[in-house]
């Protein structure tokens, strides 16, 4: 099949949306620019394996960025939306951004948006930092950020969200920095394994649910609070984190009232 040739292009002011596949696999493609406010939605894989597109300039009245829309768009370099210029901007679907091996900066999920799809931003390497708000029914998805391996930073807050869901933040290695809600009742399964820059986290008030394998693998993880709302913790969810109480002990509120098998294995101070 003919590869398109298009490099540079410019989306009048009438389209009022790209429709879904409409520039997949348009490998000679490099910029899109949006001319006006009238486009509202990109497609599902709009511009899926666009690998040399490395500039685009979204509407302003862009409500939607349906699944797979820049999946494996390897060459952008800057995410394409922000709070300020993309205040409408409510949908964002399943691995939209997957695998943006290259882009850069800060995440911002602003308070119009509803939905944060399953992988929207897995394997995006060099993104560093998450900032999410969100409506009070905000959807999130699992493996949002999976393998965000330079991500060191991720900030919710939303006070209406109770659940982390399953992989969200898995293989962040570079991590530090974990900010979250205080609403917030579950932590699911390997939400954020292998996540070994984490080296203390401050668990919610609320949480009922720790989940299997949340956070296996932290090795640099030494301190931990578990709240006193705390009834369940998982399956090998501390597994391996060799660093756990190294330099506080661990306390188990009474009202934990199941730990699940391995769930402290490998945590080899806390035996001291």
């Amino acid at each position: 099949t003919e590869v398109p040739t298009i490099k540079d292009l410019p989306i009048d002011n009438g389209t009022v949306g790209i429709a879904g596949g409409a520039f997949k696999g348009y490998q000679n493609l490099s910029s899109v620019t949006f001319i006006g406010a009238n486009a509202k939605y990109i497609g599902p894989s709009a511009f899926k394996s666009c690998v040399n597109l490395s500039s685009i300039q979204l509407s302003s009245d862009l409500e939607g960025i349906y699944h797979y829309a820049f999946d494996s768009c390897t060459s952008l370099t800057e995410i394409p939306f922000n709070v300020v210029n993309n205040p409408k901007l409510k949908f964002i679907g399943n691995f939209a951004f997957n695998n943006c091996t290259n882009m850069k900066g800060s995440v911002q999920i602003g308070d119009n948006v509803s939905t944060l799809g399953g992988g929207a931003f897995s394997g995006c390497k060099n993104v560093i930092e998450a900032i999410i708000t969100g409506t009070d029914n905000l959807a999130i998805g699992n493996r949002v950020f999976q393998d965000c391996e330079s991500m060191t930073s991720i900030s919710i807050n939303n006070e209406n969200l109770a659940t982390i869901p399953s992989n969200f933040a898995s293989g962040c290695k570079k991590i530090i920095k974990l900010d979250l809600p205080n609403s917030l009742k579950e932590i699911n399964s390997s939400a954020f394994q292998n996540c070994i820059g984490l080296t203390s986290i401050s668990l919610p008030k609320w949480i009922k649910t720790i989940g299997d394998s949340a956070f296996e693998g932290c090795k640099g993880l030494n301190t931990i609070g578990l709240p006193d709302s705390l009834s369940t913790i998982g399956k090998k969810a501390f597994k391996d984190c060799v660093n756990l109480c190294d330099e506080d002990r661990l306390v188990i509120p009474s009202t934990v009232k199941e730990i699940g098998s391995n769930a402290f294995n490998g945590c080899i101070n806390i035996s001291k």
